[in-house]
C-alpha cells in the first residue's frame, strides 16, 4: 500500500460504519430507539460475538 492508500484509509476508515459500531448503536446503551434495540440479552451477546469476528479480518 502506497502512501495515498495510507492517508485514505487512516482519513475515511473511522467514519465507515462497521459491525461493531453497529452493535454499540443497538446494545443495552445504544443511540436508537427502543423498538431497534436488541430485544434479549442472548441476542445481544451472539452479535457482540459475530461483530468482533468479523474485525479478524
Amino acid at each position: 500500500m502506497g502512501l495515498s492508500g495510507c492517508v485514505r484509509r487512516i482519513g475515511v476508515e473511522p467514519f465507515n460504519d462497521n459491525k461493531v459500531q453497529d452493535w454499540l448503536e443497538r446494545c443495552h446503551f445504544g443511540s436508537f430507539e427502543t423498538g431497534k434495540l436488541y430485544r434479549d440479552s442472548d441476542l445481544e451477546m451472539r452479535e457482540l460475538e459475530l461483530a468482533l469476528n468479523d474485525l479478524g479480518g
